[in-house]
């Protein structure tokens, strides 16, 4: 028979528990640093980077400031005309599927009715 003996928490129990909880949430907020740091300098890079691509071509870029400004029936038609444009970059196919037979060589070693017609016999000496 087990006894389990129940044990109150302790000061200790309850630092170790705390350190751990603290650790973890220190690991995450770094993490959540570190992925804002590396968000906002991206998009520091991206705007540099574009405004020397205008400024080297000399086109000035269309800006919409309110995604609400485009009528939907726009949007969808722009998607598809985005969406055919990426289709075709693929072979025209045929779409016909043609299944065929294999024909496999014929291998006894795993064959019933080989195993049942070879009958046991007693070696005479």
């Amino acid at each position: 028979m087990v006894i389990l003996d129940t044990v109150s928490p302790t000061a200790d129990m309850w630092a170790n528990s705390g350190l751990g909880v603290s650790i973890v949430v220190s690991a995450l907020s770094l993490l959540i640093f570190a992925f804002t740091i590396t968000g906002n300098l991206s998009k520091r890079a991206t705007a540099k980077r574009s405004a020397k691509h205008i400024a080297s071509t000399g086109k000035t870029p269309i800006v919409i400031k309110d995604a609400s400004e485009i009528p939907a029936n726009e949007i969808a038609a722009i998607a598809m005309a985005l969406s055919l444009y990426t289709e075709n970059v693929h072979d025209n196919e045929s779409n016909v599927i043609t299944i065929r037979q294999l024909q496999r060589n014929y291998s006894p070693w795993n064959s019933k009715a080989i195993r049942l017609l070879n009958t046991a016999y007693r070696r005479k000496k």
